[in-house]
């Protein structure tokens, strides 16, 4: 078994970032959350917050979005490219992969590539 971090191992960048700035693309309006973001990740700077709940934090975006489903999909028919071949050219079927993002996002993905 090989166990991989998906973020810049298997994919050239991170997943959630790109994701994010994806919605901000599609659904401007979610940027109506942006100054809880950015106050959350000052709390979790400071050490007053811990990294589970800011990551929380930071998702909150995703009330702004209609289908979430969707819009994940439609995300990585975009973004499959940035899977590194590498890894698709030697995964094997027993293959672990962890990641930090959230598994509503990367359920797709490695479901293609699996």
């Amino acid at each position: 078994m090989n166990v991989y971090d998906f973020d810049k191992t298997i994919y050239m960048g991170d997943s959630s970032l790109d994701f994010y700035v994806y919605c901000v693309a599609h659904y401007p309006f979610i940027l109506y959350y942006l100054p809880y973001q950015i106050f959350a990740f000052f709390i979790y700077k400071v050490g007053i917050m811990k990294k589970t709940k800011c990551k929380e934090c930071f998702f909150i975006f995703l009330r702004g979005i209609p289908d979430i489903d969707r819009v994940v999909k439609e995300f990585w028919n975009m973004n499959e490219k940035k899977i590194y071949s590498w890894y698709i050219k030697q995964k094997q079927d027993s293959d672990f992969i962890i990641s930090a993002s959230p598994e509503f996002l990367l359920k797709e993905i490695c479901d293609r590539i699996d």
